[in-house]
């Protein structure tokens, strides 16, 4: 395995680790996976994940490319008044394009969490190149400043009471000395008790728009896997938003729907990385260019664009 410390972009200011298998791998159909920021922690992901990942999958054959948005760790910031949602998919197609001209790959799975995810999905969209995205903890709904809607408050609630609360006894003890909070718990009951009669003409249209992107992505052949922590609740909001259509493209195998037990959000725990490992391995090992060839060249071009920042032997990048 071999990591570069790699610049790339219009103008070089993407900060990156390029991280090749041992060998060649010749003839294989592989892609190369980009991992993508996830939120404003930078290209080692939350606990380090990423390196790991990155290095699991080279082990495994893969070139990875893992890299900050502009902005974010080592990347400059844009002066070009883009909007995030555009210059982050702009961006990861940057990262194909420096992969093509450094390594010859023409084909890319998009990984990456939370936001990342977000991002990842929106790039397979835009960008045919993308065969495959793997989604941890997709957030089906945006809350990023926090102004979650009522209805959203109060479906978290809920997962909270029934996953969490339910089997705690602290909770109890704050439920039988007057400590809980009775208007928020009689709100939610009363909610998920109207919910259970809501007809599925009621879907939002957000997820009417998410369901149709699915369609069309798995339509054109991309393979994608939604990967959830189990005490997570977007878990359940990407169960209702992907609501029979996720259901039929799971049946079909177009799609998967992988939750990592007694995970939380950021897969903190040592555990919780070696069964996000496993499961990353496996669905990307799935996913091949039928027809295509791709050639992975893990030494750098002559004419390579990248440039190693890192000036010691034997450094560790991160």
């Amino acid at each position: 395995m071999k990591e570069e410390a790699v610049l790339f972009g219009e103008k070089k200011s993407l900060a990156g680790v390029v991280t090749d298998p041992p060998t060649t791998v010749g003839n294989h159909l592989r892609p190369a996976v980009i991992l993508l920021n996830p939120g404003i922690v930078h290209r080692v992901g939350p606990g380090r994940i990423y390196v790991k990942i990155a290095r699991a999958l080279a082990a495994a054959g893969f070139v990875v490319l893992r890299f900050d948005f502009s902005g974010i760790g080592d990347s400059a910031v844009r002066h070009d008044n883009l909007q995030f949602e555009k210059s982050a998919i702009r961006e990861a197609q940057d990262a194909m394009d420096f992969l093509k001209s450094t390594r010859g790959i023409e084909h890319f799975v998009c990984l990456g969490g939370c936001s990342g995810a977000l991002i990842s999905l929106e790039t397979a969209r835009c960008d045919s190149r993308a065969v495959g995205a793997v989604l941890i903890n997709y957030p089906v709904t945006e809350d990023e400043d926090g102004s979650a809607n009522a209805d959203l408050v109060n479906r978290r609630a809920a997962h909270y009471y029934w996953n969490f609360a339910l089997f705690n006894l602290k909770s109890w003890h704050k439920f039988f000395t007057g400590r809980a909070n009775y208007r928020q718990l009689m709100q939610v009951l009363r909610l998920e008790a109207k919910r259970q009669f809501t007809s599925k003409s009621e879907i939002p249209r957000e997820a009417t728009e998410f369901e149709v992107n699915l369609r069309q992505l798995t339509d054109r052949g991309a393979r994608l896997t939604f990967l959830c922590s189990q005490g997570d609740p977007l878990l359940d909001e990407l169960r209702k938003a992907g609501g029979s259509e996720l259901q039929h493209l799971c049946a079909l195998g177009k799609v998967t729907l992988d939750i990592i037990p007694r995970s939380d959000h950021t897969f903190s725990s040592l555990d919780d990385h070696e069964q996000l490992l496993e499961v990353i391995l496996k669905r990307i090992n799935g996913i091949t260019c039928s027809g295509k060839k791709i050639i992975n060249t893990p030494q750098a071009a002559s004419d390579a664009e990248a440039v190693s920042v890192g000036d010691s032997v034997g450094r560790v990048l991160d």
